[in-house]
């Protein structure tokens, strides 16, 4: 990514964490039927990617409300600038030609692994894109260069906030779509 004002990359983000929520409010109207059949037997079905997210969220909507709390003090850049490795996970989750890259999934982020799924697991993946919009917004007033997050790989490793946010949102476009494939709304 190249440099771009937080002002453009929060509006992006924004933009982009939109549309997911008009996708996720279409599967909360999608029959159960459609949302528990798995497309064949190693795919994940909807209600599975859909868990999947909201495991992610469970680990960065407050990692990064802790950073956002205490990167305010913090002089707020107008500029970012991904950092190598942080652009290197977000393109890691992007398609290329339309197709995605399989990865292999953590196991304590895996549902079919862990096959609990939470009751009205969607609805709280609606809530959890509402609480992540309130986030990116408010994450324009820091300098997303120098403010932190840890990442679900392991608290060592930190990535920039700007680049945080950007994998987030591209993680559940990957998901996400994969949710409607398997429900069949693609």
């Amino acid at each position: 990514m190249k440099k771009a004002s937080n002002k453009e990359l929060i509006s992006e983000l924004t933009n982009q964490n939109f549309r997911h929520i008009e996708k996720a409010l279409l599967l909360s109207k999608t029959q159960n039927n459609l949302l528990i059949k798995k497309p064949n037997s190693i795919a994940w079905s909807a209600q599975e990617a859909v868990e999947h997210l909201n495991r992610y969220f469970d680990f960065y909507l407050p990692e990064i409300k802790k950073c956002i709390q205490t990167g305010l003090a913090n002089s707020a850049k107008k500029e970012f600038k991904s950092g190598w490795l942080g652009n290197y996970f977000v393109k890691s989750m992007q398609a290329i030609d339309g197709k995605v890259k399989p990865i292999k999934t953590l196991k304590d982020k895996d549902p079919a692994l862990y096959g609990s799924i939470r009751e009205n697991n969607i609805l709280i993946f609606i809530n959890n894109l509402n609480e992540f919009s309130t986030l990116i917004l408010a994450a324009e007033q820091l300098d997303l260069n120098k403010t932190k997050t840890s990442i679900s790989l392991s608290k060592f490793i930190k990535l920039q906030l700007g680049d945080t946010l950007r994998f987030i949102v591209n993680h559940n476009e990957r998901h996400i779509n994969q949710a409607l494939g398997a429900a069949e709304l693609l």
